[in-house]
């Protein structure tokens, strides 16, 4: 009697012991192998950049590694690309002129592409502004209107074609006047070229914020896609939408944020480069497509053509997914969203 106790307990024991081992090794394992997010922010491109990637504990050190190669390339485009850096390649072509120089591959790359979206859009999308966006600042400052002889001379430096890319990676411009300035698509650029980085690296799902301009790829540590927010133009503290991405990029353009102000009126950031004139009924602009770069682009582009646009830009681009928030004279707004935002947004 006492010896078939004794077993009991024992087998009792032994189970408990068990028990306790398998939660143990359960949770060991969970903890392990959970998914996270580690995420990071650097003041960078002129703005916050934040990266979050989604791994597991076990993943730390690669995920640490790939932050600081990424911290490393975000830093190269800054420095090549920033025009307020005289050392910068754009600095150096925009005070080269009539001579051409030699840029790294990065500026010449990019700026083939502004080239090429440039013609494809009929110049609504065009790196030459700088003048133009010169000479508003200079206009913000005195408080006064530019002339309209003012904006023609300025004009006569605007364009594409004043940009010739040489072989060897050399750029030429082509009048005395023109200077170049990326800001309307190299955060774009930035944040495809983070995501081709964390590829490389092994990860599989994270979203780049380079200061509006977002790729996204795989699964937040919830394991469902990415929440992307939009902001209300009118409300810029309040989010007019929310879509869900698992692999694209998004982009929004507006004048809420940025813009110059001239007697007591405001005047957008963006400025149409056939007119020279800042754009005057688009509020904001966001679209969504392959990659970050062709959404910054696009989404200056429908700040500056407006819903006429929206067709140009399905046919550069046939998923894109675009909404545009217009105010007509009147002060009525309007939205008009495509069937693949539509889809997108449901």
């Amino acid at each position: 009697m006492r010896l078939s106790f004794l077993k009991s307990s024992r087998v009792k024991v032994f189970l408990v012991n068990v028990f306790i081992l398998s939660i143990v090794v359960f949770f060991t394992f969970f903890f392990r192998y959970q998914i996270i997010k580690y995420s990071q922010t650097r003041v960078l491109l002129g703005t916050f950049v934040r990266i979050h990637i989604c791994a597991t504990r076990l993943d730390e050190k690669a995920v640490l590694s790939a932050f600081d190669k990424v911290w490393k390339r975000l830093n190269e485009i800054n420095e090549r690309m920033n025009v307020y850096n005289e050392k910068s390649d754009i600095a150096r072509i925009n005070r080269s002129y009539p001579n051409p120089v030699k840029v790294h591959p990065d500026v010449y790359r990019i700026l083939a592409f502004s080239k090429k979206y440039s013609e494809l859009t009929h110049g609504a999308f065009d790196v030459t502004i700088w003048p133009l966006v010169v000479l508003w600042k200079e206009a913000q400052a005195k408080q006064e209107i530019p002339s309209v002889q003012e904006i023609k001379r300025t004009l006569e430096a605007i364009g594409s074609d004043k940009i010739k890319l040489l072989a060897d990676d050399s750029v030429q411009l082509m009048h005395p006047q023109t200077r170049i300035d990326l800001s309307a698509i190299g955060q774009g650029y930035a944040a495809d070229e983070v995501a081709l980085i964390l590829r490389k690296e092994g990860m599989n799902s994270f979203l780049v914020d380079t200061g509006g301009e977002i790729f996204a790829q795989g699964f937040n540590e919830s394991g469902r896609p990415w929440s992307v927010g939009i902001k209300d133009p009118l409300h810029p503290e309040e989010m007019m939408d929310v879509v869900r991405l698992s692999d694209g990029g998004v982009s929004t353009s507006g004048d809420y944020e940025k813009y110059y102000e001239i007697d007591q009126k405001k005047y957008s950031h963006i400025i149409d480069p056939a007119t020279g004139y800042p754009v005057n009924n688009v509020v904001s602009a966001t679209v969504i497509g392959e990659n970050a770069t062709q959404a910054d682009a696009f989404s200056t582009v429908l700040c500056v053509l407006g819903k006429q646009g929206i067709s140009l830009v399905e046919a550069l681009s046939q998923e894109a997914a675009i909404v545009v928030m217009e105010e007509s004279p009147a002060g009525s707004i309007s939205f008009y969203k495509n069937d693949a935002y539509q889809r997108m947004s449901r």
